[in-house]
């Protein structure tokens, strides 16, 4: 897909999500979001499954297994696409419907175990919902910053936690002494990634 198009549909969503969040939120909230370049660039689940690669920057060649994609979509397409491809994943989301290797399920009830997988990816789902609720005056923020750490402590020494948008109000806190490696991955123009690894157990 070429940039041109690219930058087509991203403004096609910003259009359809502004006039969600107003209708939604009301236009001061609009205001809110709007002065944080990351909450909009939300390409979602119907987008190709290689363009969601891309996006995060996923090396599929080197991805650690098990990789578990948080917020995955009713068709969990990223993951049939890395199983098409002979690479262990899994999938979850509330909407999901059942199948191989996907499970329905809200992440905020979902408890992910301790160093139970190698790669952690997350496009435009659980990131996106967290600034929403960071930036939303009643929102539910201690407990996504919970489940973030969470979902942290849940990759395995060497791995890693690749999503979008950015967290940076959270990826502040994290340094190598905390045993983390926060990186930005400028997989497109005008697009950034996060991957974090997690750098002892």
């Amino acid at each position: 897909m070429n940039e041109r198009i690219l930058n087509l549909l991203l403004q096609q969503h910003y259009g359809h999500l502004r006039e969600f969040l107003i209708r939604t939120n009301g236009r001061t909230m609009f205001a809110k979001y709007a002065e944080n370049e990351y909450t909009f660039w939300i390409p979602c689940e119907e987008y190709t499954p290689e363009l969601q690669a891309k996006l995060l920057g996923l090396d599929v060649a080197r991805l650690q297994e098990p990789v578990l994609d948080v917020g995955c979509g009713s068709e969990a397409r990223l993951v049939g696409y890395l199983r098409s491809l002979g690479i262990e994943a899994y999938g979850t989301d509330r909407l999901a419907e059942k199948g191989t290797g996907v499970t329905q399920g809200d992440w905020l009830e979902t408890t992910f175990k301790e160093g139970a997988w190698g790669t952690i990816i997350s496009h435009m789902a659980f990131s996106n919902h967290f600034i929403h609720h960071h930036l939303k005056a009643d929102g539910n923020i201690h407990e996504y910053a919970r489940k973030y750490m969470e979902l942290l402590r849940a990759i395995r020494p060497g791995g890693s936690f690749i999503y979008s948008p950015c967290l940076p109000f959270m990826e502040e806190l994290l340094d190598i002494q905390a045993g983390y490696r926060v990186e930005h991955i400028q997989s497109s123009k005008g697009y950034e990634a996060t991957k974090i690894t997690r750098l002892r157990s």
